[in-house]
């Protein structure tokens, strides 16, 4: 699965994307890379002395969507240890992965995880290191990768990475799945899928959009639909839950 610059983009200035709504001044450097005029954002800040951490952090966006990707690692390096470490460390582990440097964007990836657990990037960085950890083990088991794309859409169900992680699960492991029920309650599917992880099965939530929203609870991927139901059959006997296959 290839990183794209709009990927690249979306996982490590997921603010940039809020700042839509807000009407910046063109002359800004947030209001240039909105509107992708990077190469004037580096001709009107990077001589500037007196740049902001932030600004700063937003000038190695410009370099690395102008070409200069050697000139925005230097700058996020120099911010690992400020008030922009966070981005800073996501946008190094996007940046080596896209130059294919994958084991200095896994060191970055999983330092990234456990330095900051509750960030709001978690999701982006789990699917960064999932996809990391696939390509660099494209040619062996990637069961490590799979591990962690089940553990983002699980804890993170709603996030878009989820949204990847679930294509990249049914490409890789299968289409089919075991639906336990579909739920208009939040709380009411949280429980249901809580109470299946509780028991050795990886739940997670899905949401449906039809003429109201709803909530499924899937459990597993799997290659084939008889497969899927031998595993609901098991699944059933254990905890007496009805089930469906869907796809």
């Amino acid at each position: 699965m290839k990183l794209t610059p709009q990927k690249i983009l979306i996982g490590i200035i997921p603010f940039v994307l809020l700042l839509k709504s807000v009407s910046w001044p063109a002359e800004t450097i947030e209001g240039l890379i909105l509107k992708g005029s990077y190469r004037e954002a580096i001709q009107n800040y990077s001589a500037s002395k007196t740049l902001t951490p932030t600004e700063n952090y937003f000038l190695g966006i410009c370099y690395q969507e102008s070409g200069e990707a050697r000139k925005a690692e230097n700058i996020w390096q120099t911010l690992l240890s400020g008030p922009e470490n966070e981005r800073s460390l996501l946008a190094l582990a996007y940046l080596k992965s896209k130059n294919g440097s994958l084991i200095e964007s896994e060191k970055f990836f999983r330092q990234f995880s456990k330095d900051f657990p509750n960030s709001p990037y978690q999701p982006a960085a789990l699917f960064g290191l999932a996809e990391t950890l696939f390509r660099k083990n494209k040619n062996h088991e990637p069961q490590e990768s799979l591990t962690i794309m089940n553990r983002l859409r699980r804890r993170y169900p709603f996030s878009s990475e989820a949204e990847k992680a679930t294509q990249f699960l049914n490409r890789e492991s299968g289409p089919y799945t075991i639906q336990i029920g579909s739920f208009v309650d939040l709380s009411r599917a949280e429980k249901v899928a809580e109470e299946l992880n509780s028991k050795g099965y990886e739940a997670y939530l899905t949401r449906a959009l039809d003429l109201s929203v709803s909530y499924p609870v899937r459990v597993g991927n799997f290659k084939d639909k008889k497969k899927a139901d031998n595993a609901g059959q098991i699944l059933k006997k254990n905890t007496g839950t009805e089930y469906f296959i869907t796809k």
